[in-house]
């Protein structure tokens, strides 16, 4: 069986989030406002036992074969992905429970593999920026959550700083990215930034990325 990744049509807000402050509903309509999920023993479906017991446990995550394999499990391995926002701002970076529970409402969905941005280029990272990422990474590896990490997305980016050959705070096109070395070593400089951070867990992010479109 040749492993894929499936994104799963599920909004994140709804996964995440305690009861929702919704407004009043239009007629023929009603406000969704489940409450928080208790994880009871006795749920009738719950597949967090699919996941790995955390996140690396098996070693590196490799392609062999064609097909994804752990350094220290020659098993095929599929995921099972949604995208969700990176908690940097008030009060998802500081709200740790918050990011528990969803980690946990995640896993007994069965979702194995994250999306997040950890940049987006307008940001330059500080301690309570990396410490919110190492947190959100380490928090879905407990729950057998792999996390696949990209910088690049496809709109202007405005650096805090100068780059050469750009003042800063100016808009640069998203696309200089694919052949400005400049632009190019801003990146490189994040992502070491963030992956040699102390405590960062390397072995739970599958995978990352720094453009993801040509």
């Amino acid at each position: 069986m040749k492993p894929h990744i499936r994104s799963a049509l599920v909004t994140a807000a709804l996964l995440a989030a305690g009861p929702a402050r919704a407004q009043a509903p239009e007629p023929g309509w009603f406000a969704f406002t489940p409450p928080d999920d208790s994880f009871a023993g006795d749920a009738l479906l719950d597949l967090r036992p699919l996941n790995h017991g955390r996140a690396g446990e098996k070693g590196w995550l490799q392609v062999r074969d064609g097909t994804f394999r752990f350094e220290q499990d020659d098993a095929p391995y599929a995921f099972w992905a949604v995208g969700t926002t990176y908690w940097s701002r008030e009060p998802w970076g500081a709200d740790h429970a918050r990011v528990d529970y969803q980690a946990r409402r995640f896993a007994k969905l069965g979702i194995n593999l994250v999306r997040l941005w950890p940049a987006r280029g307008t940001q330059k990272f500080d301690a309570a920026h990396l410490d919110a990422f190492r947190y959100q990474v380490a928090a879905y590896a407990k729950q057998g959550i792999y996390s696949q990490c990209g910088f690049f997305w496809d709109v202007e980016a405005k650096f805090p700083h100068a780059v050469d050959g750009y003042e800063a705070g100016r808009r640069i096109p998203s696309t200089v990215l694919f052949f400005d070395d400049a632009v190019q070593e801003v990146y490189f400089d994040w992502a070491r930034e963030i992956f040699t951070a102390p405590n960062c867990d390397r072995r739970s992010i599958a995978a990352t990325w720094l453009a993801s479109r040509p």
